[in-house]
């Protein structure tokens, strides 16, 4: 009886350390080291999960909580690259950011590393991005099918969670069909342009179900070609696709449309109150309409003649501080920039031209950066390499900087018009290098 007894104590010591080894295990152990950090905290995200981990000369752990295994993104200031994460695993993360999507390793998550890997095959085989412009039709199927090796033979290096692997031979299935659509896209067909090949191309796509909820969910080449799929049936739509978006089936894919919609409530839109509410009329997702609510009711108030927001005491390149108090009696031309930023910086050699244009006029040209506080001396190092001119301004807490928040900038760069009264004239103003500028200035500067 007392072995029979012993027996039964030694089951339940195990059962509950098997019990305190699962609770143990609903979460991730991560850890990493970055050589050239961007800033001081690095960034973990997905759906419905965001952690920040602060650094210590590039070294950093911490325990990660994840909701369910799956697919995450990691970031370190503008720089990101995926993850897939399970419970109860030990993951660390390796990289310099001079090279960054070079130099990523993962040890203890053969999904995170083979994503990484699979990501340089695609960056080097110049079927991403503008890239695709350089190719020729009749040799785009022959570089989208030795890519899609590759990436099987890649796959085939990793001891893989099964349905990861099963999700990932999905993805590459979808590989050339995706391609193919990005090309066209890029190329212009879908508005029109004659591509000599394209109706060879375009049987690859024949047959190809864009209303697939569970291929949406789990394959990045297939939510391309949905997307763009999307933009070609709703280029010309007077109604900013609402009528396509209602005929899909996938509550997902929907949603997915809807929430893009988002993006039309800007400052720059001229039907607002329209498209917010044709919007709002289709949404479902409480969250989501709440939060549209309140851009819409922010972005209302941003019309020409109303108050602008403000700012107070923002470092001056030039030393001290400005206020958008101090620039009152002359226009003030804000450019909201960042370093990291290829767009803004694009914009700089415009700006410059149109700062000598129009230097003995009644206008202030500033120049608002939202850099991180990290890269505080690479904001001032720019602004002597570029010899860029004007007001130079860093904003205290970049994108939540309240004259940030208060415009509602999502995006950058953005350019603001205010008038001498410190009234709104554009809080969406054309670009230096648009032509529509020096036209808006002329007529207010004469």
């Amino acid at each position: 009886m007392k072995k029979l007894w012993s027996l039964l104590l030694v089951v339940l010591v195990l059962s509950s350390c098997n019990q305190e080894q699962k609770e143990k295990a609903d979460y991730v152990l991560f850890s990493g080291k970055i050589t050239n950090p961007n800033g001081t905290k690095v960034r973990i995200k997905g759906d419905d999960f965001k952690q920040s981990i602060k650094m210590n000369d590039g070294v950093f752990a911490d325990t990660l909580r994840i909701p369910n295994d799956g697919y995450y993104q990691f970031s370190d200031g503008r720089e990101n690259t995926a993850m897939y994460l399970k419970k109860g695993t030990k993951v660390h993360v390796t990289l310099d950011t001079k090279e960054f999507d070079e130099t990523v390793t993962y040890t203890g998550s053969d999904e995170s590393d083979f994503l990484a890997k699979k990501y340089m095959l695609l960056e080097n085989s110049g079927l991403d991005g503008r890239e695709l412009t350089k190719i020729l039709a009749n040799e785009l199927k022959a570089k989208a099918n030795a890519l899609e090796i590759d990436i099987k033979s890649l796959l085939n290096k990793y001891k893989l969670d099964s349905t990861f692997k099963a999700n990932a031979q999905k993805d590459i299935a979808y590989l050339t069909p995706a391609t193919i659509a990005k090309f066209l896209a890029f190329q212009g067909y879908f508005y029109g342009n004659k591509i000599d090949g394209a109706a060879e191309l375009l049987k690859v796509l024949d047959g190809i179900d864009y209303d697939n909820e569970a291929d949406f969910k789990t394959s990045d080449n297939y939510k391309m070609l949905v997307d763009i799929d999307f933009m070609r049936k709703t280029a010309e739509a007077e109604d900013l696709g609402i009528s396509h978006i209602k005929t899909i089936q996938s509550k997902t894919i929907r949603e997915h449309f809807i929430k893009q919609l988002g993006s039309e409530i800007n400052p720059s839109n001229k039907n607002l109150e329209k498209d917010f509410k044709a919007i709002m009329a289709i949404a479902t997702d409480k969250d989501f309409k709440d939060k549209l609510q309140a851009k819409y009711d922010k972005f209302a108030q941003l019309v020409a003649g109303n108050p602008s927001p403000t700012f107070e005491n923002y470092e001056n390149y030039a030393g001290g501080t400005t206020s958008l108090a101090d620039l009152k009696g002359k226009y003030v031309y804000i450019d909201v920039w960042a370093t990291w930023c290829g767009p803004c910086k694009r914009e700089i050699p415009f700006l410059q031209k149109i700062e000598e244009k129009y230097k003995n006029k009644n206008i202030h040209f500033v120049s608002l950066s939202i850099d991180e506080k990290g890269a505080h001396e690479a904001w001032k190092a720019m602004v002597k390499d570029k010899e860029m001119g004007g007001i130079q301004l860093f904003a205290p807490k970049d994108w939540k900087s309240k004259f940030v928040r208060d415009y509602g900038i999502e995006g950058i760069p953005t350019f603001i018009l205010i008038d001498p009264k410190g009234n709104i004239v554009s809080a969406s103003a054309p670009r230096p290098s648009s032509e529509e500028l020096p036209a808006l200035l002329d007529s207010l500067l004469k």
